[in-house]
């Protein structure tokens, strides 16, 4: 991918990132996993989870890995870059729109709009990390919807669930829910990581 095209990409999901970072992360995935092919979906979680324990909001920091891995430092700027970009035009004219017309059915109507699309986004996130960790075989959107409609389980046929990545999700959420710093509960979960991988 050259450094125009990569660069107008990010444009694109700088100006879809309404509701926060982790809404654009199935954009993310569904271009660079499924369309351009760059990664696979486990290198794609990888990148997801380096880009948690760094310093910085996920998604500039996964932009700029994407970019470096695809373009090296220039590829890293022009895609952090691209990423920030609308947020600086879109955030000026918000400003001066809401300050003036805040009280107007159409922002009211787009705001509600939009967490609405932000809500589904995360969930859709969700289920790409569940898809990335806690189950073998991906449980697509789909099978989820009909799950949800029949009232029973229809999924990939030879799933399983790996049990100490679901234990570590539980405990990590319980921490989260006592106030633990998200730092130590990251570094927890590395290590953890890195030990079931050398037994």
């Amino acid at each position: 991918m050259n450094l125009i095209l990569l660069f107008l990409q990010f444009v694109k999901f700088g100006s879809l990132a309404f509701g926060g970072g982790f809404t654009i992360l199935p954009l993310l995935f569904d271009t660079f996993v499924n369309q351009e092919k760059l990664f696979s979906a486990d290198s794609f979680g990888n990148l997801i989870s380096i880009s948690q324990m760094t310093p910085g909001p996920v998604t500039i920091n996964l932009a700029t890995f994407v970019g470096f891995l695809t373009n090296s430092i220039p590829g890293a700027v022009i895609s952090s870059l691209g990423l920030v970009f609308p947020s600086f035009i879109v955030t000026g004219f918000a400003l001066l729109l809401i300050k003036k017309y805040k009280e107007t059915w159409v922002v009211e109507g787009f705001l509600k709009g939009a967490h609405l699309v932000a809500f589904v986004m995360v969930l859709y996130a969700i289920i790409l990390f569940l898809n990335m960790s806690i189950l073998s075989d991906s449980w697509s959107i789909q099978d989820i919807w009909q799950s949800l409609i029949h009232g029973r389980f229809i999924g990939p046929e030879n799933y399983h669930v790996n049990l100490l990545e679901l234990a570590v999700a539980v405990i990590s959420f319980i921490l989260i829910r006592f106030h633990v710093p998200i730092t130590r509960i990251l570094a927890g979960a590395a290590i953890i990581g890195c030990a079931v991988s050398f037994l």
